[in-house]
């Protein structure tokens, strides 16, 4: 009889963002509403970091965010993970080819943050 081992559920734990990584890293958010997201870009830019903000999600934004992404997610999360999966396909196709690819580009010169979302789409809706 065979027996298993168990290995327990470990969280992802990212590396630090330095300070030595500002000049180099840009941050990248979105899905959030426009005015927040030039706020939130102002912050950034104003502590010394470089941000951008994602373009306006697309249909073609959620079919990717459905295909890479947990099938359990909801609609917005589809739309914002497809639409940073987009986005960096494009980076690494206008720098890929001196850089690396995409992979390369994202681990090196990206950082991205997403607002975390309280499962709305999963409550019932109140009458």
């Amino acid at each position: 009889m065979a027996t298993a081992t168990t290995e327990h559920y470990r969280a992802y734990a990212p590396r630090p963002f330095t300070r030595a990584e500002r000049d180099s890293v840009t941050v990248v958010f979105g899905g959030l509403h426009w005015r927040v997201e030039r706020v939130i870009q102002a912050v950034l830019e104003n502590g010394g970091n470089r941000a951008e903000v994602l373009p306006v999600a697309t249909r073609e934004d959620l079919l990717t965010g459905r295909e890479v992404a947990d099938i359990g997610q909801c609609c917005p999360t589809s739309f914002t993970t497809g639409n940073l999966v987009n986005f960096v396909r494009k980076k690494s196709q206008q720098h890929g080819a001196e850089e690396g690819g995409a992979a390369a580009i994202a681990q090196r010169r990206q950082a991205s943050t997403r607002a975390g979302a309280a499962e709305v789409c999963r409550r019932p809706a109140r009458r």
